[in-house]
């Protein structure tokens, strides 16, 4: 027996080292200080990091340089930013609805203020797919006592679908390299569902990918080119890589700051991951092993 349980605890200690000294091995840095209640990560075509300013309203261009610019103010509550193929800015929020933003002309307009003649609950965060339509997500106040936030389509046409009503704050979105899967992170309930489509592109199957623990919820996501999960963790200082499969492959820790909220990949070849932490308003950079995945912005 005793010899059992020190076996048991050997193994135990080698598998604690092993993850400690793979998360070691991860040189987290901080690349920029200041905003406010920073959100909503995108890098456009030339490298430069866009964050979202939710206590301002302002979208923020980080340059390589690592100045800001404020480039502009959506008099709201900026939560999500997506480039489109095209180099406009979509952006999702929450007082105002989807937001389009040309850099060329500094226009802002308006594109959708909610579905079939009823407001948005709060709209979050969006994802393009490879055909230009998008994914956003529309929680408001839900939670788990209201389990009615929501999860749009919106297509390159112009049609607006619901494909979710009945998630308990619906938070970050993406979707996996084949598009075959769409992931939610659903915040107040502390899980990652995915989505399947049929032929039609409506919901075939939804499932939950993962159930989380510790923290408060899961916010933003990334994915990479093998199709692993990068999940922001409120409450827990971190990121959680995760496999596409729900397996708990990774935590990347920040020095400081436990309110992760956003994550994103950069960086001359795609494989810097770029994190926010927003009570403190600081982006950090981490190297990561597999380049993000390309997406519409890129393409």
């Amino acid at each position: 027996m005793k010899k059992g349980i020190a076996i048991f605890i050997l193994l135990t200690a080698l598998f604690v080292l092993g993850n400690t000294a793979a998360l070691a091995e991860r040189q987290v840095e901080v690349v920029f200080r200041g905003g406010e209640d920073l959100e909503g990560s995108s890098i456009d075509r030339e490298g430069n990091l866009y964050v979202a300013n939710t206590g301002s309203g302002w979208i923020s261009k980080i340059h390589l340089d690592g100045t800001r610019e404020n480039v502009v103010n959506t008099e709201g509550r900026p939560l999500g930013t997506k480039f489109h193929q095209d180099g406009r800015l979509f952006i999702t929020d929450k007082a105002k609805g989807v937001l389009v933003w040309d850099p060329k002309t500094r226009k802002l307009d308006t594109l959708y203020t909610g579905y079939k003649g009823k407001k948005f609950l709060g709209v979050n965060d969006l994802i393009f797919d490879s055909q230009g339509n998008f994914y956003f997500t529309d929680p408001g106040m839900t939670g788990a006592h209201d389990p009615t936030g929501a999860v749009y389509k919106a297509t390159a046409r112009g049609e607006l679908i619901q494909l979710i009503s009945n998630m308990a704050y619906p938070n970050g979105i993406a979707l996996s390299p084949d598009e075959s899967s769409l992931f939610i992170a659903e915040f107040a309930a502390n899980r990652i569902w995915y989505c399947t489509f049929d032929k039609q592109g409506r919901p075939e199957w939804v499932g939950i990918l993962c159930n989380l623990s510790g923290g408060v919820g899961p916010d933003g996501m990334a994915v990479d080119a093998k199709g692993n999960l990068y999940v922001a963790r409120e409450g827990c200082g971190g990121v959680q890589v995760i496999s596409p499969m729900g397996d708990l492959l990774e935590f990347i820790k920040v020095p400081e700051g436990i309110w992760t909220a956003n994550c994103c990949f950069g960086g001359p070849d795609n494989q810097d991951l770029y994190i926010l932490e927003w009570i403190g308003n600081i982006i950090y950079k981490v190297r990561m092993d597999t380049p993000g995945l390309t997406l519409f912005s890129h393409k």
